[in-house]
């Protein structure tokens, strides 16, 4: 019984390492094809939806310097704040004569980025084209990632259906 306790836990060992998932700062890089410098912190929501894999994350990063807008500037793929229509429909929800909500919310309903004036933002856009943007409503999985120039905040959140 001995032998099979080292062994045992060898194999655990090697099965846990296998099962290593990325950071979100990581999983953010590569969505968005870019290196991201260290960063002073990192906070990340979740909401899996009904299944494992899908629903909202959002991952907060604060720099301390100017080293990502660089990064920001020279990929040329960032626009600049404000955002169009239908992407700040998708981050903030519809306001016309009701209230349409965003799947970008926290539990209780509230936007998980704040309203930001000066910086970039970044959304994916495989399934987008010039003249219709109302893909962003309907799509089953988008990223879109918004940097606070002011506050050097980084806000990356995924929308998996």
């Amino acid at each position: 019984m001995k032998l099979h306790l080292p062994l045992f836990a060898l194999l655990a060992t090697v099965t846990l390492a296998g099962c290593h998932s990325a950071s979100a700062a990581q999983v953010a890089a590569e969505q968005m094809d870019m290196e991201i410098p260290a960063q002073e912190f990192s906070v990340t929501y979740k909401d899996h939806g009904a299944f494992r894999g899908q629903g909202t994350s959002c991952t907060t990063l604060q720099f301390s310097d100017d080293a990502f807008l660089e990064k920001i500037q020279e990929k040329g793929t960032w626009k600049s704040l404000p955002l169009d229509e239908s992407t700040q429909n998708l981050v903030y929800g519809v306001v016309d004569s009701d209230y349409l909500g965003t799947p970008l919310t926290d539990e209780d309903g509230m936007p998980l980025i704040p309203e930001i004036e000066n910086g970039y933002y970044l959304i994916n856009e495989s399934k987008k084209t010039d003249e219709d943007t109302s893909f962003l409503m309907h799509t089953q999985d988008l990223f879109v990632s918004i940097y606070d120039a002011d506050n050097r905040v980084l806000y990356h959140c995924t929308l998996d259906k």
